[in-house]
């Protein structure tokens, strides 16, 4: 849907990039970082980089990747310079952002975690 109450990532990459990493699995996909630019809250686009993360085809997958971006020293979103995108495997995956939002909820230190939905190059 065009509106939705989930955050919305926005990545423009360089054509042919994703295929790239592709190209030589796994270690194509961690082998280098590529160019890309994204989209702040603010609306402003900036320079970053990215990657494919993950262990399996799962998280390879073109139309569905699960990614790691690099940001900027001078561009970090809060305290981040390195943010992790992650096709969720299984529902179980579920847990993990369950347990984060209730510890969140209680006060006690966790990781950062949101569900998202994500285009690259606007798809």
């Amino acid at each position: 849907p065009v509106a939705s109450e989930l955050p919305t990532v926005r990545l423009r990459v360089e054509a042919g990039s994703l295929e790239r990493m592709a190209a030589n699995l796994p270690p194509s996909a961690k082998a280098r970082y590529y160019p890309a630019w994204l989209q702040y809250p603010d609306g402003q686009w900036r320079r970053a980089s990215y990657r494919y993360r993950g262990r399996s085809r799962w998280h390879w997958m073109p139309e569905k990747p699960s990614l790691r971006l690099r940001l900027r020293r001078g561009a970090p979103l809060g305290l981040r310079r390195h943010i992790n995108l992650v096709n969720p495997e299984d529902r179980l995956m579920v847990s993990n952002y369950m347990g984060d939002e209730l510890a969140r909820r209680l006060g006690v230190l966790s990781s950062d975690t949101r569900f998202a939905r994500l285009f690259i190059n606007n798809q």
